[in-house]
């Protein structure tokens, strides 16, 4: 199934392919949404680039700070609830920290808890987080589920059962491990920190419904229908544009049938860009075009030049290397450089990570550069985009 990416440069935003989500915007921390509940408040998610971890606490004041002074992690949404004193039927929730893999560790397993701070040098214990329900609780509360990383070194916890599955199922970084704790269902009433009509997006902004469609399904689409007891909102697209995969797309526009490696001649002339984590923006890296243009992937004294810091061949480079989450070689990369066309288009990745699709081995692309007569696409050597 295929699904379309939002492109952005300084012109134009258009309509593209989009195979996995992308990390969440940084919001300003006055927008950070507050419980307004006694005893229960919302747990902040945030994202590191830098750690590639998240990083969870309830306190809102330690939120706030490190939204506005720390620029390793990004705010994400209000991940879940939880409680900041102990109630009936729950259990603390513990947090370790590790100067190792530069990030937090949460268990509500009290033998976990004691044998990881009894013998794991890795962790230093913190405190208590908050307090959850145990994963026995039958009352009503939501389940957390837990996944490792042994690409990044961390955790990671979400209550959302469509992202769980997600992971699960598409995500190679990050090994599934079951249901971690329970928590109260609370968060789910964000409208009330909303204006009327307005609902908020679990970024701390108060939109319309209509612009929660649009977020994720592309501006053809539109909100149906809202049921308030379930919190759930239907989308659909609006006339003129029909469903692509999971994309409201314009009906005149038809993606490629691939769904496999792309081929020489499907990629002959395109243009390649990485993403660039100091600038947040994909900058241009190289073409799959005629060996003789020094812009060329195939051109080892321009492009392919393996000696060039951003070459997709430099073994010690951000896209040439085996371990960096933005190198066409590691194989469980989120985020490889991706093929432009010449309207603005991606296309398809380039990449050894076979879950991202349409791709294009790395290899398989220098010696598509050596063997076509394509030109490159000139004006891209100084754009940089945004992929959302």
């Amino acid at each position: 199934m295929k699904t379309l990416f939002k492109l952005k440069n300084v012109f134009t935003t258009i309509l593209l392919l989009l195979v996995m989500s992308l990390p969440l915007r940084q919001v300003s921390a006055d927008s950070l949404p507050k419980s307004s509940s006694t005893g229960m408040g919302y747990v902040y998610r945030f994202w590191s680039d830098i750690f590639h971890g998240h990083f969870y606490t309830l306190s809102y004041d330690e939120a706030t700070k490190v939204n506005e002074t720390d620029t390793n992690w990004k705010y994400e949404k209000v991940a879940f609830s939880g409680f900041s004193t102990q109630q009936a039927d729950t259990i603390p929730l513990y947090r370790f920290w590790s100067d190792n893999f530069r990030g937090h560790f949460y268990t509500a397993d009290e033998s976990e808890m004691t044998k990881v701070k009894n013998t794991d040098t890795n962790w230093k214990y913190e405190m208590v987080a908050f307090y959850v329900y145990p994963t026995t609780y039958t009352g009503s509360a939501k389940t957390v589920y837990r996944f490792w990383s042994p690409v990044f070194k961390h955790h990671f916890y979400t209550a959302d059962e469509a992202e769980m599955t997600k992971v699960k199922d598409t995500d190679r970084n990050w090994t599934y491990e079951g249901p971690a704790f329970k928590v109260p269902n609370e968060n789910s009433n964000f409208n009330t920190m909303c204006p009327y009509n307005q609902y908020n997006d679990g970024k701390g902004n108060c939109v319309t419904l209509d612009k929660l469609c649009k977020d994720k399904y592309g501006e053809g689409s539109y909100s149906k229908s809202y049921d308030s007891n379930a919190n759930y909102n239907t989308c659909d697209c609006l006339n003129g544009y029909k469903w692509q995969g999971s994309y409201c797309v314009s009906e005149e526009y038809n993606l490629p049938s691939y769904d496999y490696e792309l081929s020489c001649d499907e990629v002959g002339g395109l243009s390649i860009f990485g993403y660039d984590n100091y600038n947040d923006n994909y900058k241009f890296i190289g073409s799959i075009a005629n060996e003789f243009s020094s812009l060329s992937i195939g051109n080892e004294f321009g492009y392919g030049n393996e000696f060039k810091s951003d070459s997709l061949f430099n073994e010690f480079g951000t896209y040439g290397n085996m371990f960096g989450s933005y190198s066409a070689y590691n194989e469980f990369s989120y985020k490889p450089p991706v093929l432009i066309d010449a309207y603005n288009q991606v296309k398809g990745y380039v990449t050894k990570n076979t879950l991202k699709i349409p791709y294009i081995d790395p290899d398989h692309a220098k010696n598509c550069a050596k063997n076509t007569f394509s030109s490159p696409i000139y004006d891209h050597e100084d754009k940089t985009f945004i992929i959302q």
